[in-house]
């Protein structure tokens, strides 16, 4: 293990053994570097910075073995970050007491709190989500673009599968690498392809790319040279050469207007009856199909004969390096007669009075179509805004129906509303005068009963002889004359003589009833 006492913190280059540098810029860098080293250096000492440190209470002299560690750890660590800080970042933590508050705070403090972390997580996964290889950008550029945004999402705790990396590398690249993304997926396992790997073989291609572009380059230097037109007069006689143009320009203008003398279009009368026509023939090539104005063989005829009308200069594959270096500057001049000017032949058009009276037959063609066509859309909308409009009236007046309905079960239900209402006033009155009836009758019950419970308490309690307890109950049942009841108490018809005594008749006489004295 190295010597704490020699380390100093250095900058980008340094010994591994020197503890990156950190001046408060660029955190994220730092933090990755700085815990690679601390693992590196001292494994105990970066377990006290994540699982954090607290010193013992008692006095330094009574510590044992495992306090004395545990305390020399969490100075090592604390000495190793220190020596990795500048002034203004140490300024803020040198009031900690444990290496696990340092980089809590340094993270705080450059990261932000949590919600600080998912803002900028989820600005990151939005830079990954809508990730594009630029137009103008190159495989090395866009790659460390890519693992930017990727080791940011992997320093917040966001890792992203490697299978996942490849996919978004290659699905990133623009339609010009089409061929080259078809090839690596189908001749490559995505899923255990590494992305160095792919960004390798991406490189080579490009590569490859450029090369041949730059031969394509010099083939097409060497090519053509252009002759461009060379003016070199004065600035004097420039509108003297303007008059001169435009003079040019009024001869030939009437040369023209007299070699086209009396032509006119003329309406072909057949036009409207297509039927029976045959096909369109090129006046060019013969062949049908297509008119002479959409000939490619007189297109081919054209480029061919401005072509040479250009004076195009082409250099020999023979010269030296120097011949193809140079420009040829040719100066044409147009001179131009008097007697070119009254030469028909010196003037030719492009298209002639058929070829344009076939265009126009064409395009009046085209616009019988798209009458026709535009009147079969207005038919077919016109029968359709009628359908809706049918359709429109047939729900208003059913509309008009339900709100007739509406009004008279509006109306139905007030009747009703007040029928009951006046039912319940029926029933309300009704009842008031049940009430006031069982009111007046129940208090004279309520009187009846108070007085003949008087009655019955004077009756039981004072003076009347009680049953006593020992004597046997016997069931008293009332013995029409000239009858006897035997032990089941039924009924016979049997003479008795007078005087004699039969089981269950009534020894103590009749019973005794309470007539109250008012009645």
């Amino acid at each position: 293990m190295a010597s704490t006492s020699n380390i100093v913190a250095w900058g980008d280059s340094q010994p591994t053994n020197k503890p990156p540098f950190f001046n408060g810029v660029n955190y994220a860098y730092w933090k990755n570097r700085m815990k690679l080293f601390i693992q590196a250096y001292d494994l105990e000492a970066w377990k006290i910075i994540m699982r954090g440190y607290i010193a013992p209470t008692s006095n330094i002299e009574s510590w044992n073995v495992e306090e004395d560690k545990g305390f020399s750890t969490n100075a090592k660590a604390m000495h190793l970050i220190f020596c990795a800080l500048g002034p203004d970042e140490y300024g803020r933590v040198s009031s900690c007491s444990n290496a696990k508050e340092i980089w809590d705070k340094l993270e705080v403090t450059h990261e932000g709190t949590n919600q600080v972390k998912e803002t900028k997580i989820g600005l990151l996964n939005l830079s990954y989500e809508n990730f594009k290889m630029d137009p103008e950008e190159d495989i090395k550029t866009m790659s460390d673009r890519f693992s930017v945004i990727v080791n940011g999402l992997k320093g917040y705790g966001e890792v992203i599968p490697e299978d996942k990396l490849v996919r978004k590398m290659i699905y990133s690249l623009p339609n010009s690498w089409d061929s080259k993304k078809t090839a690596i997926i189908e001749a490559k396992d995505l899923k255990v392809l590494k992305l160095d790997e792919l960004i390798g073989s991406l490189l080579t291609h490009e590569m490859m790319s450029t090369g041949k572009e730059e031969k394509k380059n010099e083939v097409e230097k060497k090519k053509v040279g252009l002759a461009l037109k060379a003016s070199k007069k004065d600035d004097d006689s420039s509108e003297e050469d303007e008059e001169k143009e435009m003079a040019m320009f009024a001869k030939r203008f009437k040369n023209f207007m007299l070699t086209n003398k009396g032509r006119r279009f003329q309406r072909d009368e057949g036009f409207k009856s297509n039927k029976g026509r045959d096909p369109l023939t090129c006046y060019e090539c013969n062949k049908p199909g297509h008119i002479r104005f959409d000939c490619p063989q007189l297109k081919k005829n054209s480029y061919e004969k401005k072509k040479h009308k250009a004076h195009v200069a082409t250099w020999s594959d023979d010269s030296s390096n120097e011949d193809e270096d140079e420009v040829a500057n040719l100066c044409l001049m147009a001179i131009e007669d008097d007697s070119m000017v009254t030469s028909n032949s010196s003037y030719s058009f492009d298209y002639t009075f058929d070829e344009l009276q076939e265009v126009y037959n064409e395009l009046a063609l085209e616009y019988e179509k798209l009458i026709l066509k535009n009147r079969k859309i207005t038919s077919k909308l016109k029968n359709e805004n009628d359908s809706l409009s049918k359709t429109n009236k047939e729900f208003e007046s059913k509309f008009e129906e339900m709100q007739v309905q509406l009004k008279d079960f509006e109306k139905k239900n007030q009747d009703l509303q007040n029928l009951l209402s006046k039912v319940h006033e029926d029933h309300q009155k009704e009842l008031d005068d049940l009430k006031a009836s069982f009111n007046k009758v129940g208090t004279k019950i309520v009187e009846k009963c108070e007085s003949s419970r008087t009655n019955y308490v004077r009756k039981n309690f004072q003076g009347y002889r009680q049953r006593s307890p020992n004597r046997k109950m016997i069931r008293r049942i009332w013995v029409p004359k000239g009858l006897i009841a035997n032990k089941d108490f039924n009924l016979l018809s049997k003479w008795i003589p007078k005087g004699t005594k039969l089981l269950g008749t009534n020894s103590y006489g009749p019973k005794r009833v309470w007539v109250p004295k008012h009645t």
